[in-house]
């Protein structure tokens, strides 16, 4: 039969554990708002690069647009040379004078033609220009909409986190004005250490360093009987096994 030292005990370690849950889930909340304005960053310098992205095609389509308004111009240009050429061949008097106007004609034309064929090329590059654009834009419109559904719901989480912090660490002060100050002095110590104050002990295993306790050291555990911590990583142990000791979280 379990004697009244063996309850205390067990009632002890069993409140360790619980203290030990809140200060652990605490810690890990904080890390998860500590790490808050680093997830802002990176969706908001992934959204920026598609916005790069987008502006790149605007400007390549832009540059093509020029272009061919160029060649275009160059092209009009040069059909009014050539008409002009021909209004002055009537005036031309000799016949050699008509050969070399005829000359001209033929390489205003071969240069008009030759500009002509690099707008046509242009024209092409517009359209998958326009086209790149135009499905860089729909990417970048869906992408914003991602972003800012993400932004809400890590928003929206970051304020449960908020609530939930608060109640959870007016619950761990209260567990802790429940323990012993000397063992809330060591508790306190181990967390700060090595993250985890307790350990279960499992087939003769500490389950935190995974190194087997003494045979006799393990008998006593069992009979819990006075608190004991690990010869290897000095963390409180206890029997996991024990019924009393599962599952709290």
């Amino acid at each position: 039969m379990e004697s009244e030292e063996n309850k205390k005990l067990s009632q002890k370690i069993r409140l360790l554990l619980i203290l030990q849950s809140y200060d652990q889930s605490i810690r890990q909340k904080k890390e998860r708002l500590k790490a808050w304005p680093s997830i802002l960053k990176e969706l908001d310098r992934e959204m920026e690069q598609h916005n790069q992205e987008l502006e790149s095609a605007t400007r390549s389509l832009m540059e093509v647009k020029a272009r061919r308004k160029e060649l275009e111009g160059k092209v009009s240009e040069l059909e009014s040379k050539i008409k002009k050429r021909y209004m002055q061949l009537y005036e031309v008097k000799s016949n050699k004078d008509y050969q070399e106007m005829l000359q001209e004609i033929d390489d205003l034309k071969d240069k008009k033609n030759k500009l002509e064929d690099q707008v046509l090329d242009l024209m092409e590059a517009m359209e998958e220009a326009e086209k790149r654009l135009k499905e860089i834009k729909n990417t970048v419109s869906e992408k914003q909409k991602e972003v800012e559904k993400k932004k809400e719901a890590l928003k929206k989480e970051m304020e449960e986190i908020g609530v939930s912090l608060k109640r959870m660490e007016a619950e761990r002060d209260r567990l802790k004005s429940e323990v012993e100050p000397d063992l809330l002095s060591t508790y306190t110590r181990l967390m700060e250490m090595k993250g985890a104050a307790l350990s279960p002990v499992i087939k003769g295993v500490c389950q935190a360093c995974h190194m087997s306790i003494p045979p006799q050291k393990f008998i006593e555990l069992l009979k819990c009987q006075t608190l004991m911590n690990c010869p290897n990583c000095e963390r409180i142990i206890y029997w996991g096994e024990e019924e009393m000791f599962i599952n709290i979280s």
